[in-house]
């Protein structure tokens, strides 16, 4: 490899040379104008034109020196002869071979060594060699001496290429010889490197302290002069530097290395020995040299190589302990001075190391290799596979906690980067170095380490137990019973049968050490469906804990639905009847006061199944399940088991028949004659005597038979009353019941007397709307005012009567008549014929007489017109007339839309409007859909309390009081259960 680099520099070189002489300075697109043009003017000559051979010469040099232009371009662009450079050589061969011939000597000589150039760059080396063969024949005869020393030195070059090192030698000794050679100092550089080749490693070196220290060997010519090539001192010092290394290498050495190289790179050809002398294996030389260059160097960066290379050379030297102290400040330059641009290579430098160490030590282990592991991964904490060597070569010298340290990084890292094998062999090593080590502490950050990154792991059930176990043996019984219990319930895990039996048994031994009888009961029930294994021990435990606790909590009145949870998982399996009793009993209880209607009713069914039930026992569970039945509005049910019960008919049984029979939509008039006979209760008997009526097709006739019964409850009575007049407007029944005092002094009274008095009212009205004035006499003048006086008297006692009564409809009834007919009596007077034969002054008199009369009558429809003002001002009453009507019940709304249709007839515009609207509103009556609906959730939850009183709401609106009366009494009993 050294020679063929070598080879390709002295190939440059005589590229250089060649072109040196002939080229002129044009760049590559000046060199194509001018070849294209000199093309044209050859093609355009003739054979025998004495311009044409020196013409196609310099074609041919041009051409040469493209290609050498394109080439050098083809390396940069990294192409192969994209440019088409070894077309332009084969051209300008082809061109020197037609010269040739034909040239005279001081040319020919030049056409050939070019042409010997090319074939070489075309890798035709045998052509090559052929030419200069024959350029060294011919001899000084033909060639100057120039050109002859040359081409010896290009045969060398060919004879060095082809490993043929003696006779390379000696045509690099003949080149030098020739005094016209140019380049000397280039021709000694190749044959010190023949000479390093035939192993004359001391001649090699001469060599090339002659060429640094000759300068005249260093030189080169330019435009500007001679100059010194300090490219090729350079070159020539960083190989001197490579030559030395095959020597002994002491203090010497690296001083004539200083002394001979470029001021620019002498640190530079000190790290290259000293890199030379550690690849062959020179280590104490090696360490000479890097501790040299450290020394001198003041490039930070690099001195973190020497370092490198030192630190090495000490571990290779058997001095561990200055390896690992030199590691350290690596490490400290690592993290303040940076790495340079080779911070990969570095590392991967420092790895292999570590690495190679470690495979080096077999039988004598080392601690400072886990210290060399510790700071490589403290450098670079994400290396996977370092860590996890670390972590063995840790291991296997027993430093356990290093071990442990290696392997948890490890894990972290082999998450980060989804090594599924990686993180498991780390994370199981953690946890053996943990156990290994006997630390409570790094077991459990071990073991939660493990569940944290990998809890779906092979061992997720056996860490899990070991976490458990950690707790118990610290006596953290509390986290100990958490833990077994998961483990024990752990259905996603099909193995770890016996495990998980243990598990449960641990978690019950951590529940009594922590005296918790309440989880004891639910722990132990759990255990004995799981585990038939250690289900007589587990029932067992579960029936002592549940009955005693959730009796007494029962008797506290502090129980909640988990005790009834409880007494509903107790086993009863060999248990007495009496317990089966108080179990079902304290069930029930507890289920009524959860409002847990469905276990409710499920404790009744199981306990009227008990065959050795006392009288008095299912007596009590019978009327539950009535109770219970009629809860979830199972009507028929009820009414059913109702008529079974034993003992005598009574008023109260009768009533409920009643109700049962209604609600379940089945006939009732038996029990409602049974109720009527034997119940003295005035509100009761009403409310079944209305139910009779209001199912009459004459409703009127049976009322007249309970009048004297009703009028005891006023309100029931004219309720019933309104509601039948409504559809009948049978006046007479409105005029009969009104004849009873306790409706005279009911809230209806007022109503009742409006809708007698109207067509009265209405006809005294049309009455006096229809009286007028006579003048045809004084007589019938007076007579016809005295009658309109009359009929307003009339009007002015009835209007103190609604006063006195504090009828305020019926007040503003009469109060806008009389304001009407006073203002129209007024006008009337005004408008009187005048009598006829009065002068103007008798007639103005006249006037005045009659202004005079009629004005007090216009003052009093004034005064009226005040009080009606007031009277309408009060917003209350219109509202709670309107609010009345909105909220009565459907049945006697027509009776109150006649009262409001009276009054709105009296009333100012906008009142008039607002209780038009009120009738108009859409009447609040729910739909059987939504009565259904009602009901439904009812049963879904018969002992929610807001869903009974919707239902109530919704009868209510309907009017069905009876049910109303159900739903309000089953509220009151709710509220007495639930609270």
């Amino acid at each position: 490899m050294r020679t063929q680099v070598r080879f390709f520099i002295l190939i440059a070189s005589l590229s250089l040379t060649a072109s040196v002489v002939f080229a002129e300075k044009m760049d590559l697109n000046t060199h194509t104008v001018v070849i294209d043009r000199l093309r044209q003017i050859i093609d355009s000559l003739e054979d025998t034109d004495v311009s044409k051979v020196p013409s196609t010469l310099r074609l041919a040099d041009l051409l040469a020196e493209r290609s050498r232009l394109k080439a050098l371009s083809e390396v940069e662009q990294n192409c192969t002869n994209c440019l088409k450079a070894k077309e332009d050589r084969k051209e300008a061969i082809a061109h020197y071979e037609n010269v040739i011939p034909r040239l005279k000597k001081d040319t020919r000589g030049h056409a050939l060594l070019q042409k010997a150039h090319l074939h070489l760059s075309l890798n035709q080396v045998d052509k090559a060699e052929k030419i200069h063969l024959q350029l060294t024949k011919e001899g000084r005869k033909h060639h100057s001496g120039e050109t002859l020393g040359q081409s010896h030195a290009a045969l060398g070059d060919i004879y060095f290429q082809k490993a043929q090192f003696n006779k390379a030698k000696q045509e690099y000794d003949i080149s030098l010889k020739i005094e016209e050679t140019p380049q000397k100092g280039l021709v000694h550089y190749r044959l010190a490197w023949c000479l390093f080749n035939m192993d004359q490693i001391d001649s090699s070196i001469a060599k090339m302290e002659m060429i640094l220290k000759n300068p005249k060997l260093t030189e080169y010519k330019n435009d500007q002069g001679i100059s010194q090539d300090e490219s090729f001192k350079i070159d020539v010092s960083k190989d001197l530097s490579s030559f030395y290394a095959r020597t002994k290498i002491s203090q010497d050495t690296l001083n004539k290395i200083i002394q001979l190289s470029p001021a620019s790179h002498k640190m530079e050809n000190i790290h290259h020995l000293a890199s030379e002398a550690d690849r062959l294996g020179k280590k104490k030389e090696a360490a000479l040299a890097w501790v040299f260059y450290l020394s001198n160097t003041d490039q930070k960066k690099e001195a973190l190589e020497a370092q490198i290379r030192i630190m090495k050379l000490k571990r290779d030297t058997g001095n561990l302990n200055g390896a690992i102290q030199l590691f350290a400040q690596i490490k400290q330059s690592w993290k303040d001075q940076g790495c340079g641009d080779k911070c990969e290579q570095r590392q991967n430098e420092i790895r292999r190391w570590i690495i190679d160490w470690n495979r080096e030590e077999k039988k004598i282990q080392s601690t400072q290799l886990t210290q060399a592991y510790v700071l490589y991964t403290e450098m670079f904490p994400k290396d996977e596979e370092m860590l996890l060597l670390g972590a063995t070569a840790a291991q296997q010298r027993k430093q356990y906690k290093n071990a442990y340290d290696f392997f948890r990084q490890a894990a972290i890292v082999s998450h980060s980067n989804k090594n599924i094998k990686s993180l498991n062999d780390s994370l199981v090593g953690e946890m053996d170095m943990a156990e290994t080590l006997k630390n409570p502490e790094l077991r459990m950050n071990a073991y939660l380490h493990y569940l944290s990154l990998n809890g779906k792991g092979s061992r997720e059930f056996e860490v899990r137990y070991q976490i458990a176990k950690l707790y118990f043996e610290q006596k953290n019984f509390d986290k100990a019973a958490s833990s077994f219990k998961d483990l024990a319930n752990d259905d996603k895990t099909k193995d770890h049968r016996q495990e998980k039996v243990e598990a449960a048994h641990l978690a019950i031994n951590s529940l009594i050490s922590l005296k918790r009888d309440d989880l004891l009961e639910n722990w132990s029930l759990e255990f004995a469906d799981k585990f038939k294994e250690g289900r007589k021990d587990f029932l067992k435990i579960h029936r002592k804990s549940v009955l005693n606790t959730v009796a007494t909590k029962i008797n506290n009145k502090t129980a909640t639905s988990s005790d009834l949870t409880k007494l509903k998982s107790i086993s009863m399996v060999d248990s007495t009847s009496q317990e089966k009793k108080n179990l079902y009993k304290n069930m029930y209880l507890l289920s009524l006061h959860l409002k847990n209607f469905k276990d409710a009713l499920h404790a009744n069914l199981n306990t009227l199944s008990l065959k050795d039930l006392s009288s008095q026992e299912k007596n009590q569970a019978l009327h539950d399940r009535i109770w219970l039945a009629e809860m979830e509005l199972d009507y028929k049910e009820a009414y059913q088991l109702t008529k079974q019960l034993p003992g005598s008919l009574t008023a109260e049984r009768s009533l409920k028949l009643i109700w049962l029979a209604d609600m379940a939509h089945l006939k009732a008039d038996q029990h409602e004659e049974d109720f009527l006979k034997k119940s003295r209760n005035r509100q009761l008997r009403s409310s079944i005597i209305v139910r009779r009526i209001q199912r009459q097709m004459l409703p009127q006739k049976m009322l007249k038979q309970y009048l004297s019964e009703l009028s005891q409850s006023p309100d029931v009575l004219a309720k019933l009353t309104l509601e039948i007049y409504s559809k009948t407007k049978n006046k007479q029944l409105l005029e009969d019941v009104f004849k009873f005092n306790s409706i005279r002094k009911s809230a209806f009274a007022g109503l009742f007397s409006r809708i007698i008095s109207y067509s009265s009212i209405q006809k005294d009205i049309a009455q006096i709307s229809s009286l007028r004035l006579k003048s045809q006499n004084q007589n019938t003048l007076k007579k016809s005012l005295e009658e309109r006086l009359k009929k307003l008297s009339h009007f002015e006692t009835s209007l103190k009567n609604s006063v006195k009564s504090r009828d305020l409809i019926l007040q503003a009834l009469f109060l806008n008549v009389l304001k009407y007919e006073y203002l129209r009596l007024h006008d009337n007077i005004m408008a009187l014929p005048l009598p006829r034969g009065l002068n103007k002054e008798q007639l103005e008199q006249y006037k005045g007489l009659i202004a005079q009369q009629a004005q007090p009558y216009k003052i009093k429809s004034d005064k009226i017109e005040e009080k009606l003002q007031a009277l309408w001002s009060d917003e209350s009453w219109t509202m709670e007339i309107a609010n009345n009507y909105k909220t009565a019940r459907m049945e006697y709304k027509p009776a109150l839309k006649e009262d409001m249709i009276h009054l709105m007839r009296h009333a100012p515009p906008s009142k008039a409007r607002y209780l038009q609207q009120a009738l108009n509103e859409k009447m609040n009556y729910p739909s059987s859909q939504t009565i259904l609906q009602a009901q439904n959730q009812v049963r879904k939850n018969p002992f929610e309390e807001s869903n009974v009183s919707k239902l109530k709401d919704l009868e209510q609106q309907r009017g069905n009081d009876f049910t109303v009366t159900h739903l309000e009494a089953r509220l009151t009993q709710m509220k007495g259960l639930f609270r």
